[in-house]
């Protein structure tokens, strides 16, 4: 029984262990410029990977409620 439950936790902890992380662009880092078609060519992506966006100081977030973003109203920053 034992053998079983250490294949299953093996199978279970492998997908994890095969995760990529991409760097969106490379070491260009994310831009609104990019050209993400010949970015993504040869890269397949599989369920686990995470995708990490690197971009320049210029960028924010901004927060704002549901209301606000639903109707593209950025002026209410919360």
């Amino acid at each position: 029984m034992s053998l079983a439950a250490a294949l299953f936790f093996l199978l279970l902890a492998a997908p994890a262990a095969l995760a990529v992380q991409y760097t969106v662009g490379d070491s260009a880092g994310w831009t609104t410029t990019g050209d993400y078609q010949t970015w993504v060519q040869g890269k397949t992506f599989r369920v686990g990977d995470t995708l990490l966006f690197n971009y320049g100081g210029s960028h924010a977030v901004d927060v704002v409620s549901k209301s606000d973003y639903d109707n593209c109203n950025s002026a209410a920053m919360l």
